[in-house]
């Protein structure tokens, strides 16, 4: 029988003047590493024609959702960094310091994407599948942080995302075909908060790029919406077992196509509880997250395929 350790992973946040000295290094590490990656576009390409409103940092206005224009049906494709190197090291410094290391099982199911990263001159493409929260992911520009960690590979990440749209949408004629399978992804990540609990919908996306694209596939949990970890009503961090649960869901998902699974509602609402700040502090509006709460999941997004692993 197939172990299941993919879930169990280590998650602690510092405390004190270490906590504060390993952000400001940090936030040091961050700046110089993309500091190449923020040469390539001024200010005003890496925005378009949006423009930054006071107060976005303390989320007191909504920053604008997306910095490329939709096709006809709503979907945007972006492969551009939203936010400026500094603007992300200034997040980096105002949050607790997240700290995780993921099971080293996790590759066993993501051997495409393990391969490419360990290869000297290797090449990875990532393509994120989802809703707004996907797009919140993508903006903190998670996979800067991860190329960091890879120096030796070239890692390409594009979200594809369309509001409140989950693979419900995505998996009907021709969708796939049009959307993810020209990106040619070695490593596909679907998660937000839109998929309706249609894990037949999933599936069927899966098989839809399975049939055509080789590629890895990486099922994230929900995080942010309207969910508050400070109520147990409303999270745990344990996957509940019974039927119908959402997480629970996903993992037999997982097991059943041998696909990589990453429950990212579990570390980031133990995060938000163990920060010493309310959920509200992290959101932008009533979904979403501001751009404090999009470092903690990208953090947590690039952890998880970070090179460092844990025994358990």
């Amino acid at each position: 029988m197939e172990k299941n350790k993919i879930s169990e992973e280590r998650f602690s946040i510092n405390q004190g003047d270490q906590r504060k000295q390993g952000i400001m290094k940090e936030r040091r590490r961050f700046l110089k590493n993309i500091s190449a990656l923020s040469a390539a576009f001024t200010v005003s390409q890496a925005f378009g024609s949006i423009r930054m409103q006071s107060g976005w940092l303390e989320g007191t206005h909504s920053p604008p959702a997306f910095a490329e224009q939709p096709d006809k049906d709503g979907v945007f494709i972006i492969s551009k960094p939203e936010h400026t190197p500094e603007q992300i090291a200034t997040a980096i410094a105002e949050i607790p310091k997240v700290e995780y290391v993921p099971s080293s099982e996790r590759w066993l199911r993501l051997p495409r994407t393990a391969a490419a990263l360990a290869q000297d001159g290797g090449e990875l493409k990532i393509v994120m599948l989802g809703d707004s929260i996907i797009n919140d992911t993508y903006r903190s520009a998670w996979y800067t942080l991860l190329q960091t960690q890879y120096p030796k590979c070239k890692i390409n990440a594009v979200a594809i995302v369309r509001g409140s749209t989950g693979c419900w949408w995505y998996k009907e004629k021709g969708r796939i075909k049009h959307y993810v399978l020209p990106q040619h992804p070695d490593l596909l990540i679907i998660g937000g908060i839109s998929q309706k609990n249609d894990i037949k919908s999933i599936k069927k996306v899966i098989h839809q790029v399975r049939t055509t694209q080789p590629c890895d596939i990486l099922l994230v949990t929900n995080v942010f919406g309207t969910t508050d970890p400070y109520n147990d009503k409303q999270w745990s961090f344990d996957i509940p077992s019974k039927p119908g649960n959402y997480r629970k869901g996903l993992l037999d998902l997982s097991m059943e196509a041998k696909i990589g699974f990453f429950d990212m509602n579990a570390y980031w609402g133990r995060y938000i509880c163990m920060s010493g700040h309310p959920i509200d502090w992290f959101h932008r509006d009533e979904v979403h997250a501001n751009i404090r709460g999009e470092q903690v999941i990208g953090h947590l997004m690039a952890g998880y395929l970070s090179p460092a692993s844990s025994n358990s």
